[in-house]
């Protein structure tokens, strides 16, 4: 699957369809602030608002092979990166 989809459990709708990968997305990781990590057989992580179905900052690509694993990093020292 090319995008990550939304869902409300609640009423089992689509609520929302994060799109910009160009390759199968293998990894999902929520980091608990309305963000969500994503990554992809085309090797690159995506940041996504889940409120807006924008991403939060610049595709992360470049990796040497595909992303099959994502999970939130949080730096108390660091506090101020905005990503």
């Amino acid at each position: 699957m090319l995008a990550v989809r939304i869902w409300n459990l609640g009423t089992m709708v689509e609520v929302r369809v994060l799109r910009g990968h160009s390759a199968s997305v293998e990894a999902l990781s929520y980091t608990g602030n309305g963000r969500l990590l994503s990554g992809s057989f085309d090797r690159s992580v995506r940041l996504w608002n889940v409120y807006t179905g924008e991403p939060t900052c610049q595709s992360m690509d470049g990796h040497r092979g595909y992303v099959r694993c994502v999970a939130p990093y949080s730096d108390p020292e660091r506090n101020n990166q905005k990503w």
